[in-house]
């Protein structure tokens, strides 16, 4: 009976210290089983068991307790002050410039990067840099153990222009222009981007470095504008020569250049009973021999010539 009862008192003695001590563990290994939850409080209690003696913890217990809260005690959230640098820009566009008031916040907790909207003559406000990282407005930052100054990111845009060139033949503007941001890749224009008769463009001259860029290359753009200079080159033309004699597969093509010559050749076309009269072209008739400059003509166009028969 007296050992019931001994075992009986441990047993309300156990219910009654959790419920007071806010879940006593069982023993000091479970401290770290249950993590955050072990308090001063359960430390209070593992004492009071040992001066009981009643054999619940022993003197082990109580260290591993008490090196526990120690440690928890020491990586406890500090407080630290989050400022904005505004360098003294304009902040009218801030309908609430408070939100770049300086605020205090937990280690390990989160804050929303405010709006970026200072106003800097030829510069744009992109975001918010800190520890070398540009943060953009709306993105989540973690704060850290010690206070934070955010400074402004900046950057600038600047003008690309395309030229074609003080050229006769240009079909449409001379110049287009895009806007840039400095030191990101950019893709120049395709040689499509003019048009001139006869002429097809190979290359862009930058006026920047000198160099001579292909047409969709990428480019560095520089914090500088840049005019680009088409380079062109006389484009192949081709040249339809037709029998003319009711039979529509009876032609075929040849390729010249814009501002060469073209000998007209030799008739190897029939016609029945007919008898070859020349070439036509351009409403002029020709005769084999005869020499014709071949024309400066747009992209799909081609010199057609054509036989004529009496």
């Amino acid at each position: 009976m007296k050992i019931i009862k001994k075992i009986m008192t441990v047993i309300i003695s156990s219910v009654i210290l959790c419920s007071c001590f806010s879940l006593l563990p069982v023993n000091a290994e479970q401290v770290y089983v249950y993590g955050n939850k072990a308090t001063v409080f359960d430390l209070i209690a593992m004492k009071r068991s040992l001066i009981n003696e009643d054999g619940n913890y022993t003197l082990t217990d109580y260290q591993q307790m008490s090196n526990f809260l120690l440690k928890k005690k020491s990586s406890v959230a500090k407080k630290v002050s989050i400022s904005y640098d505004t360098e003294g820009c304009d902040m009218s566009s801030y309908l609430k410039p408070e939100v770049l008031d300086t605020i205090e916040r937990y280690s390990g907790t989160s804050i929303i990067i405010p709006q970026a909207s200072l106003k800097r003559e030829g510069f744009i406000h992109g975001g918010w840099m800190y520890d070398g990282k540009v943060y953009k407005t709306g993105e989540y930052f973690t704060v850290p153990e010690t206070d934070v100054l955010f400074v402004p990111y900046w950057y600038s845009n600047h003008v690309i222009t395309y030229y074609a060139g003080d050229y006769d033949g240009i079909v449409g503007n001379k110049y287009a222009t895009v806007s840039c941001t400095a030191g990101t890749n950019y893709d120049i224009a395709a040689s499509s981007r003019f048009s001139r008769k006869g002429y097809k463009i190979t290359g862009w001259l930058c006026s920047y470095d000198g160099l001579i860029y292909g047409p969709n290359s990428k480019y560095l753009v520089p914090d500088s504008d840049v005019t680009f200079t088409a380079i062109w080159q006389a484009a192949p033309a081709e040249i339809s020569i037709s029998a003319n004699n009711g039979n529509y597969n009876d032609r075929y093509t040849v390729t010249g250049i814009c501002g060469e010559e073209f000998v007209l050749p030799e008739c190897e076309f029939e016609n029945g009973t007919k008898v070859f009269n020349g070439w036509k072209y351009n409403g002029t008739v020709y005769q084999p021999g005869d020499i014709i400059i071949i024309p400066a003509l747009l992209t799909g166009e081609k010199v057609v010539i054509t036989a004529t028969w009496k």
